[in-house]
């Protein structure tokens, strides 16, 4: 609307047996305001729960051209503990379409944090965050002591650090943000965030250390396949809400970074290593189906794994109202055969749970649907 957007729309109603009904209004402004700062905010209200949320932020581009940026955001909203980077929201008008269960693992954060990113040049960039985070127990995710009592809340301040290295990286720009598009070599990305008991309201001390590898793989005439490997280890101890939630999903939503068939709190750990490979095959095999080939439909599978321990006494700091657990001996594997290029948008995977089966999450298969453009 010339100095205003009005926004994010899909966050502007939701579902979710927490809060209930949740209605929301935010906007940010536009480079007419000015050309380097964005102010953006957002109010909501859930009919349920009867409580007022809210998040704001604050953006100044020192440069663009290498990008170089400070953010300050606050946030006082309602947190899933365990939900991958890059999938739906539970304040997103299509996980409410999408769901396949009433989640009631939301809980109260209040997050504050000061942010630089610097890139030195095109694919090598340095990021330093310094923040303070409270988590706070509601009716539905229980801090309970081992003596019976409930903490009331989890403080702390951190400060944290990520190097990420992409060489040659291309990027589409514009005033306040930047979308990659990729280069023919590997994302490392190496990130540390740490935190001493007492200092500025910290209840525990820990550093968690994280590596990550994510590679493309030209694979002609066979297509191509994406290769992830993700580790990391928590040092210190610290409880439930502070380790390694591995990252589920509850919706029919494709989740390319986490866990299609794993559910939130239901797997943790404080040392892991995961595994992801997917393969798309551009249409080998089915351009060679007559009745297919005029559809142009593309096929892919890949298969995700991740193994990981937790030691005891992280497990037992506080007890949660969710039956976690760690790993175990056997890794957590799913496997998925899917279609894209379905009228150029959609594709729709199969899902299978391998291991670690439930009543809930059997190993029968389960369908998952996602936008992916592609002409």
């Amino acid at each position: 609307l010339g100095y205003v957007e009005i926004g994010p729309v899909q966050q502007f109603y939701s579902f979710n047996p927490v809060e209930g009904s949740r209605v929301a209004f935010g906007g940010r402004t536009t480079r007419l305001v000015h050309p380097k700062v964005r102010l953006s905010g957002l109010v909501a209200y859930g009919v349920a729960d009867r409580q007022w949320k809210w998040r704001a932020g604050l953006e100044y581009v020192l440069e663009r051209y290498p990008w170089r940026k400070f953010s300050l955001s606050a946030r006082h909203d309602m947190l899933q503990l365990g939900q991958a980077a890059r999938t739906l929201r539970q304040d997103n008008i299509l996980a409410t379409l999408l769901r396949r269960y009433k989640n009631y693992s939301l809980a109260p954060e209040h997050h504050y944090q000061l942010q630089y990113f610097h890139e030195f040049y095109a694919g090598l960039s340095l990021q330093g965050d310094v923040g303070h985070r409270a988590l706070f127990p509601n009716q539905y995710v229980a801090f309970l002591r081992p003596d019976g009592q409930e903490k009331r809340e989890i403080r702390y301040t951190y400060l944290g650090v990520e190097f990420r290295w992409k060489h040659k990286e291309k990027y589409f720009t514009n005033y306040f943000e930047r979308q990659a598009i990729g280069s023919d070599y590997p994302e490392i990305t190496l990130t540390s965030q740490g935190a001493w008991r007492g200092v500025l309201w910290t209840d525990y001390s820990f550093l968690k250390l994280r590596g990550r590898v994510r590679q493309k793989v030209h694979l002609h005439p066979v297509g191509y396949a994406w290769l992830l490997l993700t580790g990391g280890v928590i040092l210190g101890r610290v409880p439930y809400p502070l380790l390694e939630l591995h990252e589920g999903s509850n919706t029919y939503a494709i989740s390319r970074f986490g866990f299609d068939r794993l559910g939130f709190y239901e797997l943790l750990s404080d040392r892991w290593v995961s595994a992801s490979y997917e393969h798309h095959f551009m249409g080998f095999f089915l351009n060679h189906v007559p009745l297919l080939r005029h559809l142009k439909f593309r096929e892919l599978a890949g298969i995700k794994s991740v193994w990981g321990a937790v030691k005891p006494e992280n497990l037992g700091l506080l007890q949660s109202s969710h039956a976690l657990r760690g790993i175990g001996t056997e890794p957590y594997v799913e496997a998925m055969l899917g279609l894209e290029n379905i009228l150029h948008v959609l594709r729709v995977d199969v899902v299978w749970r391998l291991t670690h089966t439930t009543p809930e999450e059997r190993p029968i298969p389960s369908v998952r649907v996602g936008l992916a453009l592609q002409f």
